[in-house]
């Protein structure tokens, strides 16, 4: 039976991620991270550019980050912000270019003009909890 060549991976992978942190993203590094794990791969780095995106799935990228079983290394090569940061930390190895540039800030919500008060406070109190997650 012959084999299939595209499920055949060397043991160091390198691979781009450029784009907003989201739960399409999110899912797009996990099939190809499973598709690493399946085929035994050792080592995998990560061009890492992102302007940031939703708290939570940038919480499930760093949590997923910090658990894969091969070597991860993730770079910095121009910008990594908001949320983008902290799923770059989840990397166990990091590398950022002497020119690049990280940029955080407390999480942001937008409240629409006529919005109940109740729902202005549950807006108000789940931008908190990001804030503390992150």
């Amino acid at each position: 039976m012959a084999t299939n060549p595209a499920s055949i991976l060397p043991s160091e992978i390198w691979a781009t991620f450029s784009g907003q942190i989201n739960a399409e993203a999110l899912q797009r590094i996990t099939k190809a991270f499973d598709i690493a794990m399946n085929n035994k791969v050792k080592a995998l780095h990560l061009f890492f550019h992102s302007m940031g995106g939703f708290v939570g799935d940038g919480v499930a990228m760093y949590n997923y980050f910090k658990a894969v079983p091969f070597d991860l290394t993730l770079y910095n090569p121009g910008v990594v912000s908001s949320i983008g940061v902290i799923a770059y930390l989840g990397a166990p190895h990091r590398i950022a270019s002497a020119n690049s540039v990280f940029m955080i800030h407390r999480t942001q919500c937008n409240i629409p003009q006529g919005t109940p008060a109740f729902r202005a406070q549950t807006i108000v109190d789940a931008a908190i909890l990001d804030d503390q997650r992150t």
